[in-house]
């Protein structure tokens, strides 16, 4: 009797649990809201996703993931951009993360800052970008009425200038990458210039030193010692003057003081064809400053241009018309002779005739590593002062650069 009791026993148990079950899962299924039920598989979307190569349709696959991603919270949690909470069906919650985990792994090169596209590749991130691949991308498994649904979702507008902001954040990410491999390579051009134009000099016997200063090498100056400033004013050609301005010292070096700030920057706001360096200004020790250099300023300062660290080009003024012999002797001494080119000419214009007074020519050396050239009429003389004459030594390759430079400028500007 009690073994048959026994046996009802344990089928009424066993029958109450497979209905307790069955009624459970039909609840669960019930709570799940229809749409639910129309998302596909990892599969379904891979052999959906045909692209225009292999790496095409990796990026398709990977973008239409994260659209399928963005549908299942926005219309699962009324959110976007985030996860499902404890309280949310542990299927949708399933669902995300086989759709995480088929998607390209992609580990951020820096902080993500809350762009959850970062882990996507740059191919997808484009693709996600778009809202007409997003749409078109769930028009491939879901019926029009639920991606109508999925665009009435409140936060469905927010969403999308979510994206535009990634977007953007995205192209200036570009911009600068390129901006960046534009100055490596700029840089590398730079060096491997300066590094040719030493081989041409030390093959063809150029001294690529002026006034110790040797082009190609880096730059390095020391700043001036003994030269105090104690008062300025200017001269009557409206030059600057300080009171003690010669350094100690037997080395070139970087004039200290108000004074030398400002004519660093006079110097800076007329210069032009730095094409990316950057002009820094040198003085000249007494026992180092010829007087035909010396004639040309009140100090014996020199204009350089450094460039990606390296010393580019160096010009200094000098002397007038009265020291124009003993300056091509100098220069004719350390460069060669070169043949005369009278067609290339200097002009002076007298400010209050406004006409072209005096003509000389200039003087230009192209070497193999180094252009040099010399303008007798360099500041040109005006009514109240003589005139000084200018030198310029420059890299080969610098000197290229800024020639090409100029071509691309002059295409550039409009044409009739």
């Amino acid at each position: 009797m009690r073994e048959g009791r026994w046996k009802h026993g344990v089928v009424f148990v066993c029958a109450a649990l497979l209905v307790q079950g069955l009624f459970g899962s039909a609840t669960r299924a019930a709570d799940l809201p229809p749409w639910f039920a129309e998302m596909p598989t990892v599969n379904a979307v891979r052999a959906a996703v045909k692209g225009r190569d292999p790496a095409d349709t990796t990026a398709q696959f990977d973008a239409t993931l994260q659209s399928l991603i963005d549908y299942l919270l926005l219309r699962g949690t009324g959110s976007f951009g985030g996860g499902f909470g404890p309280k949310s069906p542990p299927e949708m919650v399933a669902l995300q993360r086989e759709y995480l985990r088929a998607r390209t792994p992609v580990k951020p090169a820096r902080s993500t800052w809350g762009d959850w596209t970062m882990y996507l590749t740059p191919e997808a991130r484009q693709y996600v970008f778009s809202e007409s691949f997003r749409l078109a991308a769930l028009a491939k498994f879901l019926p029009p009425a639920s991606i109508q649904a999925f665009r009435n979702e409140h936060y469905y507008r927010p969403m999308l200038e979510t994206y535009q902001n990634f977007a953007k954040g995205a192209a200036d990410e570009r911009e600068y990458e390129v901006q960046q491999a534009r100055e490596k390579a700029a840089l590398a051009a730079s060096r491997q210039g300066a590094a040719s134009d030493l081989q041409a000099a030390a093959r063809d016997r150029v001294d690529m030193k002026v006034f110790d200063l040797r082009l190609g090498a880096p730059l390095n100056l020391r700043p001036c010692s003994g030269g105090d400033e104690i008062a300025f004013g200017q001269t009557s050609d409206g030059d600057l003057e300080s009171g003690n301005v010669e350094p100690s010292g037997t080395e070139v070096c970087a004039p200290q003081g108000t004074v030398a700030q400002i004519r660093l920057a006079q110097a800076r706001a007329i210069a032009s064809d730095l094409h990316g360096g950057t002009l820094l200004m040198a003085q000249l020790p007494s026992s180092r400053c010829p007087d035909w250099v010396r004639a040309g300023a009140v100090r014996c300062e020199v204009q350089v241009v450094v460039k990606d660290g390296l010393l580019v080009a160096v010009g200094f003024a000098t002397g007038g018309e009265k020291w124009q012999k003993t300056i091509e002797s100098n220069l004719i001494a350390k460069y060669g002779d070169r043949k005369l080119d009278k067609s290339r000419v200097a002009q002076c214009k007298r400010r209050s005739l406004g006409l072209v007074t005096q003509e000389l020519p200039l003087r230009e050396w192209d070497l193999s590593s180094l252009h040099v050239r010399y303008n007798p009429l360099g500041s040109c003389a005006t009514d109240n002062s003589s005139g000084s004459g200018w030198v310029q030594v420059e890299l080969a390759s610098y000197r290229q650069l800024s020639h090409q430079v100029r071509e691309e400028q002059r295409a550039a500007e409009p044409k009739m």
